[in-house]
C-alpha cells in the first residue's frame, strides 16, 4: 500500500521526461534530438538533453543532459550525464539495447557540500513497433567518487569532522518498465514506471520509485 501511495503521489505532482528511444521509428535522415525532463528522480527535477544518432552498424545515440532540482535556489544543485546508447541485438520486432553514463553530481545544504562522479548501467530488452514500443528495463547508478566539504555548523559541532574525497561510495539499482508513442514525424512520448533499491543493503531512497513521462523531438 505505501508503494501504491508513492506511485499515485509521483505521478500527481509531476512527470519526468527522459530519453527513451523507439528504435523502429528512427529515421535515418533524422540524426539530431532535443529531449525535455520535468519530474521525480531521487527528486522533483527538470532536465534538458541533446542526442546525435551514430550511423554504425548498429543504431547509436550519444546523449548529454543536465537536470536540476525545481527548488527555491534552481542551480544550487545540478546532475550531468554524457551516455552512450545502442542496440545490441533484434530478433524480429524485439530489440535488445544497453546503456552506459558518466556522471557528475553536485548536492548542497547547510551542513555539507557533496560532489561525486559516477557511472550508470542499463539493460532493455522490449518490442518496438514504428508507432510505439514497451519495454522493461534493468539498470545499476554508483557514486564512484563522493567529495564532502561540511559547513560551518557541523564543523562546529563535530570539530573532527574530515573533509576530502572518499571511494567507493553508494550505488542504486533500478527496475522498471518504460513505453513511448511516436506522434508525426518528429515527435515521441514516452512514460517509465519503476522501483529502485540500495546495493548491498543499503538504505533506500526516501521514496524508492521513480515515474516518468518523456518528450523527444527530431530535428
Amino acid at each position: 500500500m505505501k508503494y501504491i501511495i508513492t506511485f499515485i503521489g509521483c505521478l500527481s505532482l509531476s512527470f519526468t521526461f527522459a530519453q527513451n528511444i523507439n528504435w523502429s521509428s528512427q529515421d535515418q535522415k533524422q540524426n539530431n534530438f532535443i529531449y525535455l525532463n520535468k519530474g521525480f528522480d531521487y527528486g522533483l527535477t527538470v532536465q534538458l538533453g541533446y542526442a546525435y544518432q551514430l550511423n554504425l552498424f548498429n543504431q547509436t545515440l550519444i546523449t548529454a543532459d543536465i537536470s536540476v532540482p525545481m527548488g527555491k535556489d534552481f542551480f544550487d544543485d545540478y546532475k550531468g550525464r554524457l551516455t552512450m546508447h545502442s542496440t545490441i541485438f533484434s530478433f524480429g520486432d524485439f530489440t535488445m539495447s544497453g546503456k552506459i553514463a558518466g556522471i557528475a553530481r553536485r548536492y548542497e545544504t547547510k551542513l555539507v557540500r557533496i560532489n561525486n562522479f559516477g557511472a550508470e548501467m542499463t539493460a532493455i530488452l522490449g518490442y518496438y513497433k514504428p508507432k510505439f514500443h514497451i519495454a522493461a528495463e534493468f539498470g545499476f547508478d554508483k557514486a564512484i567518487s563522493t567529495h564532502l566539504k561540511h559547513q560551518g555548523l557541523l564543523k562546529e559541532n563535530f570539530p573532527e569532522i574530515t573533509d576530502g574525497w572518499f571511494v567507493p561510495t553508494g550505488g542504486n539499482f533500478n527496475y522498471g518498465i518504460q513505453a513511448s508513442k511516436t506522434i508525426g514525424q518528429r515527435f515521441e512520448l514516452s512514460l517509465r514506471l519503476g522501483t529502485t533499491s540500495a546495493e548491498k543493503g543499503g538504505p533506500d531512497a526516501l521514496l524508492p520509485v521513480y515515474g516518468v513521462f518523456g518528450l523527444l523531438f527530431r530535428l
